[in-house]
């Protein structure tokens, strides 16, 4: 690769925290945003703005995914979580963002932006992607397995970047399984 060009495909690995028990028309409120890069570069952005009251009738969510927030101080606004996820990405072709049960994730991502072809053409106008892929972990969890990944720590779960973070330890054991079992 030359200086200067930039690679033909970047991958990232995505997490978000929400809560899904809420009165709005789309039915979730955006928590958090966990976004890992191949080289393991992170970014962690908490909404300073997502509802706690509704929070409170969700013991689940309190004790797994609010109680591990960092301090309020430390949350950010849409706008600056915006920016700091486009920061994140870097000059490329293409680019694979993969997410565990990504549904929500990847709706969250793009809402961020306003829809998905907001995300698109920002990404175009600002990185020079031309091709966004979203890419669910469990295509890769039906055939290969994770073995010899050391499991994320019970007090990491449910925290975006850590959890994203070890999406990237998982589909990098994958993709050594794979080199294995169906060498090109």
């Amino acid at each position: 690769m030359s200086k200067g060009k930039p690679p033909e495909l970047g991958r990232y690995f995505l997490d978000t925290e929400l809560n899904e028990r809420v009165e709005t028309p789309f039915g979730v409120d955006f928590i958090s945003i966990g976004l890992v890069n191949e080289g393991g570069g992170s970014y962690y952005g908490v909404n300073k703005d997502f509802n706690r009251a509704a929070v409170e009738g969700f013991d689940w969510l309190r004790d797994n995914v609010v109680a591990k927030l960092p301090p309020e101080a430390e949350w950010k606004s849409v706008k600056d979580i915006r920016q700091g996820v486009l920061d994140m990405f870097k000059p490329a072709k293409e680019v694979e963002i993969w997410a565990r049960n990504g549904s929500y994730d990847f709706f969250i991502l793009c809402r961020l932006f306003g829809s998905l072809n907001n995300l698109r053409d920002t990404l175009k106008a600002e990185k020079g992607i031309q091709k966004i892929s979203f890419r669910d972990m469990q295509e890769l969890h039906r055939r290969y397995t994770t073995e010899g990944v050391v499991p994320q720590p019970e007090d990491t779960k449910h925290i975006a970047v850590y959890d994203a973070l070890q999406e990237l330890r998982d589909f990098n054991a994958m993709m050594k399984q794979r080199m294995r079992l169906d060498p090109l």
